[in-house]
């Protein structure tokens, strides 16, 4: 990119950044976007609750109810909605669940209720509860409040947030970041001072740029938000971490470059350090993207890649691509200076070094070591961008090697990570105090003082009922872990109760929690806490104890507030005092647990233990008791993923920096024929494998999924024959609370029991309603599925939050086999148990994948040499082809591809040799046509003024003067001569015949009725017309010659010949016959040669003329002579295609 260039874009980006921050006024183009976003949603309420009240299609995201007399009769959805009487037809209120949105049409004595959530609110708050704005509200929408700016007439007021448009800014960003990483390369390859000065300069342009959050500025997404991940001043962002990768790639090659031509040695030591500074950061980068942020590089975690995910995998190919680069511009320069053992020793001492404080930290300075001792071996003298087998073979090493030390990274934070869950879970053992159990029990009591129920029955003086129903709210999963155990006193009739009396005098100020009437009693072998319940005049003490086995929760993390403290279900533990055990919860048997001499063991206390594929973590407390934490050991097959997963993503980073590197360059890839058969070969191994691990990982999703909701239908439909039996006893609302609450502890599932009217009846979870996660309303689409289609059950994708989960619904009939009412099991789990399954499948594919690419790639090689030995051979021949010396034929006996190839060179070696006889044969021609020339040029310049002169003095003698005859005598041998000089003459300026089609028996006769006279006779015979392809001229010239040839070997007057045409197996063939004294026997050899001739006066060019024109046409010249006898010469010429 040209300095102009540059400047126009950085100009036409600061004219932008000027117009979208101080020109466009987006505060009111956010207003308008607000209220029409207002009135949008107010007219497809409208027009959503007229649809629905017609029973035609409706939007779901709108929660409808239809009230007629009073009485709801009908609704769309499950979700809460408070039933409001507005005067007017629409309105918005707020309360405990949100700001809705309300609309109402009545007709007659029904109404229908529609209501949208603005805002949603939720008593608590974790991961999948968040208060938020509604899906239909507009983004420019910042507040919805009574004391707002903005107001949507009388309806409702509100605040806007308005910024300039973020597109254009992150259109300016990537435009200026190109700009700067592109002329920062410019620049730098100038020579090595002006890098020098272009290095620092970029890093005080970054230091501003930090200093003043120029890219937060600009990039309002993800990527730039320090709450995803923050490291240092240099690193504030992930899109940060980026362009800094970027930076260092660009200087890496740059320096290596220069490094790699350095003409000074002495310099190594200085080389060498950024290459152990680069390494260490191939180290320090996951590492710090594993600290300082939520994001997961495991894939044994999870396989879902978001954004940030997929930059932050980038960014470690970058930077370990920089490496790679590196160290191959730094082995050249140390090739060159022949300095590599001095190196190799060199770094071997700082990984010493660097080990001695932190052992994993040493990994890459030995890495470079390994890479500098083996980088030779490969002969890497041509650029990096030529894509090669050794080339390949490099980065194949490079990636593995760097892929074993990621995933080794990965798996030491992996071990850290669990190791410091461990601790923390046990710090939070050690605080005997539940904390996260007072808040549920506290909430327990704010329900049982508020309930006007409870005094009535304490009033009808049922002890058993008032149990039931103070039992009832605690019939949360969470407390399953809690004996629980009820003591009253009753304060008017002072009737003495010896337990409550006991357990009432721990009730002190000592023992209280951070909640009012809550209690903790340590007992030192036991903890317990003691709840005061105060109904009417009548006191009620709640204890709680903690069992000695505590079962595994199934208490949804939907309803644990993020404020407290969430128990592992990962973790299996174990309270011990002295050799008893206070409390465990583990699915392991006691004979799984470390003995007595492993809990001695001072390790267990540090790092851990593994044993039997299980890390064993203890901890001891001051007041003597021990915290053994169980958990599954970190899988090799986990191990295998992460490496294979990382070695797969360096070599494609490698690939992609060479096409990269091409496009920029404006250049191809210099792929060798070796490296394009390795790639053709490796696509052809991993391309269907890939493909079929798509397809196979698509079709387990897909059979998982429905073996998944098979049994979640089995379960519901076992469950729901059950209840159906307990339904017979005519149990009341609290005792199906409780079956289903036991029930659902067994099962470790919730369950909800629906009447047939689709009203909850009892629920083993009653939080989730309790807290208006969801009303007691059954889903309308179990009545359609459930009584109008006759099905059993149904399985319903439903959502609370951000929590994705399913909810499988099954009827529930009485004996008569009428429907009593439907039950309802939430799979809270069941994307997670997807996921599981899904990662298992991924990481068994990733693993066959590596192994067989690998495989692949290495016996290729093999493969080529014994694929390419015939190739090679073949083109070691074709060098040593020469036409001076004799080219031997290649032996190869397989009739395969290479041996058509090794047949067709064989046979052009022979035609070669064809050729050089030619060529030989051709050189001489030329030689003769120049020899020719001269001697035709040295003769006919003295017969001219010779013959002149003999004619002059002829004319002066009579014709009977001695003189006379001499002269005549002398003029015919200047004639002769004179011929010979025209013949040579013909002979070298004979043309590049013109081929063309005639029939040849008219040229014959043609030129036969030139010679017909009193003394001469020619009979020719023909009786068809004979076409041939040949140059005209040429054959006009051979038959005068044969047919003069033939006068003249006749001696007695007339002279006859014969002349006859014929086909012949598609050919012509012409005859001219004599009857003259023939050709001796001993002269026959030599009559075709080049300047012999039987006759005195001849220049025996003629037939050689004649045969090298035919010959050049395709047809061919002989002829049969006997002495005394005559001679006959033969033509054949193939015949023509018209």
């Amino acid at each position: 990119m040209s300095a102009k260039i540059s400047g126009l874009l950085i100009g036409i980006c600061l004219f932008l950044f000027i117009v979208n921050h101080f020109v466009i006024n987006w505060e009111g183009l956010a207003l308008k976007r607000a209220k029409e976003n207002l009135r949008a949603i107010i007219s497809s309420q409208r027009i959503d609750l007229i649809s629905w009240g017609q029973g035609d299609e409706f939007d779901p995201a709108f929660r409808k109810r239809k009230l007629c007399s009073g009485k709801l009769v009908a609704w769309s959805d499950d979700r809460p909605l408070e039933h409001l009487s507005l005067n007017d037809s629409i309105g918005v209120f707020e309360n405990e669940h949100g700001i809705f949105l309300y609309q109402t049409v009545k007709e007659g004595a029904c109404e229908y209720i529609s209501g949208y959530p603005l805002y949603e609110y939720y008593a608590i708050s974790n991961q999948y509860l968040k208060n938020r704005r509604a899906g239909k509200v507009s983004y420019s929408i910042k507040d919805i409040s009574s004391d707002s700016t903005y107001a949507l007439g009388d309806l409702l007021r509100f605040d806007i947030k308005y910024e300039p448009h973020p597109a254009i800014d992150g259109l300016i960003g990537l435009t200026l970041m190109l700009v700067f990483c592109l002329e920062y390369i410019r620049f730098g390859r100038r020579s090595f001072k002006v890098f020098l000065f272009a290095a620092i300069g970029m890093i005080i342009l970054r230091a501003i740029s930090l200093y003043f959050d120029a890219l937060d500025i600009l990039f309002k997404i993800s990527l730039f938000n320090p709450v995803n991940f923050t490291a240092s001043f240099f690193n504030p962002t992930l899109g940060d971490l980026l362009l800094n990768s970027i930076l260092l790639l660009i200087t890496s090659n740059l320096l290596g470059s220069y490094i790699s031509t350095f003409p000074k040695k002495e310099y190594w030591p200085f080389f060498v350090l950024p290459g152990v500074g680069i390494g260490l950061l191939v180290f320090h980068i996951p590492w710090s993207i594993l600290n300082d942020s939520q994001i997961i590089l495991d894939i044994g975690e999870s396989i879902s890649f978001s954004l940030l995910r997929v930059v932050s995998y980038l960014i470690i190919g970058i930077i370990s691509l920089s490496y790679l680069l590196y160290l191959y511009w730094l082995n050249k320069y140390l090739i060159k200076h022949q300095i590599i053992k001095r190196t190799i020793f060199f770094t071997l001492i700082v990984g010493v070094m660097v080990f001695s404080f932190n052992p994993l930290l040493s990994i890459p300075v030995f890495f470079i070591s390994f890479a500098l001792a083996i980088l030779p071996q490969f002969y890497l003298r041509s650029d990096i961008v030529a894509f090669s087998y050794q080339h390949l073979l490099f980065a194949l090493l490079f990636s593995v090697g760097l892929g074993m030390m990621l995933s080794l990274f990965i798996y030491k934070h992996g071990e850290r990570d669990v190791l410091f869950a461990k601790k923390r879970f046990a710090n939070y053992l050690l605080l005997k105090q539940d904390v996260l159990g007072e808040y549920y029990l506290s909430r327990a009591l704010e329900n049982l003082n508020e309930d006007p129920d409870l005094l009535m029955i304490a009033g009808d003086m049922s002890k058993n009922d008032l149990v039931k129903r103070i039992l009832e709210e605690f019939s949360s999963p969470y407390f399953n872990k809690y004996n629980i155990e009820i003591a009253f006193q009753d304060y008017q009739q002072f009737k003495l109760n010896n337990r409550f009396t006991k357990k009432n005098s721990l009730t002190v100020a000592q023992n209280e929690s951070d909640y009012k009437n809550i209690y903790f009693i340590d007992e030192r072998t036991n903890f317990k806490y003691i709840s005061k319940l105060y109904i009417g005049d009548l006191v009620a003490l709640i204890i709680l104890q903690v069992k000695k086995r505590v079962p595994s929760t199934v208490y949804p993390a939907l309803l644990t507030d993020s404020k407290y403290f969430n128990l592992s279900n990962e973790f299996d533990y174990a309270v011990f005092v002295r050799d008893d055990i206070l409390l465990h919860q583990s699915k392991f048997g006691q004979s799984e647990w470390l003995g007595g001499n492993e809990l001695k063991k001072k390790a267990l206390y540090d790092e851990g233990l593994e044993r039997n594929g299980m890390h064993y973590y203890g901890m001891k407390t001051e007041d003597g008791r021990t915290i053994l934490i169980i958990s599954a050991k970190y899988p090799v097959k986990s191990q295998l993923a992460n490496f294979f997963f990382f070695f797969l993503l360096l070599l494609s980073s490698f690939v992609g920096y060479i096409l990269l590197n091409s496009i920029y360059k404006r250049r191809k890839v210099a792929f060798t024929f070796t490296g394009k058969v390795q790639v053709y070969l490796a696509i052809a191994f991993t391309a269907p494998l890939f493909i079929t691990g798509l397809a196979l990982l698509s079709l387990l999703n897909t059979s998982y999924k429905e073996e998944i909701n098979r049994s979640y239908i089995k379960q519901a439909l076992y469950l729901s024959e059950t209840l159906s039996e307990q339904l017979e006893m005519e149990m009341s609302e609290m005792a199906q609370s409780d079956v289903l609450l036991k029930i659902g502890n067994y099962i470790r599932s919730d369950i909800s029991f629906y009447n047939s009217s689709g009203y909850l009846i009892s629920t083993s979870q009653p939080d989730i309603f309790s807290l208006g996660l969801q009303s007691n309303l059954v889903n309308p689409i179990v009545f359609e599925e459930l009584i109008e289609n006759g099905n059993q059950s149904i399985i319903v994708n439903k959502s609370i939050g951000s929590l994705e989960y399913k909810v499988c619904y099954a009827v529930v009939n009485t004996v008569g086999n009428e429907i009593a009412g439907f039950i309802a099991m939430p799979f809270f789990d069941s994307k997670n148990h997807l996921s599981r399954q899904q990662i298992e499948v991924f990481e068994s594919l990733l693993i066959i994948f590596g192994v067989i690419f690998i495989i692949a790639i290495l016996l290729s090689n093999v493969v080529l040499n014994n694929l390419l030995f015939p190739l090679r051979m073949v083109a070691g021949k074709i060098r040593e082809i020469t036409l001076q010396g004799v080219n031997k034929p290649i032996e190869y006996e397989a009739s395969d591809e290479i041996g058509s190839l090794v047949k067709d060179y064989n046979q052009m070696l022979v035609k070669l040799e064809h050729s050089k006889l030619a060529l030989a044969k051709s050189q001489k021609e030329t030689a003769w046509k120049e020899i020719a020339k001269q001697v035709a040029h040295e003769i006919k310049n003295p017969l001219t003024p010779m013959q002149l002169k003999v004619q002059q003095i002829l004319r002066k003698y009579d014709r009977d003067a001695k003189e006379y005859e001499s002269l005549s005598s002398l003029l015919t041998q200047i004639d002769t001569l004179s011929q010979i000089a025209e013949s040579f003459s013909t002979f070298a300026e004979m043309p590049v015949p013109d081929n063309q089609v005639f029939a040849w028996n008219e040229l014959v006769e043609e030129v036969i009725q030139l010679y017909h006279s009193d003394k001469v006779y020619i009979a020719f015979k023909c009786d068809q017309e004979v076409p041939i392809e040949a140059d005209k001229a040429i054959f006009k010239r051979i038959l005068n010659n044969l047919i003069l040839n033939a006068i003249q070997a006749v001696e007695q007057e007339p002279v006859k010949i014969d002349v006859a045409l014929v086909k012949k197996s598609g050919e012509g063939i012409l005859s001219v016959t004599d009857k003259g004294r023939g050709i001796p026997e001993e002269l026959k050899e030599k009559i075709f040669l080049r300047y012999f001739s039987t006759k005195s006066t001849g220049s025996g060019i003629g037939l050689a003329l004649a045969k090298k024109g035919i010959e050049n046409a395709g047809g061919n010249i002989w002829f049969d002579s006997k002495e005394g006898q005559g001679t006959t010469f033969f033509i054949a010429m193939p015949l023509a295609k018209l």
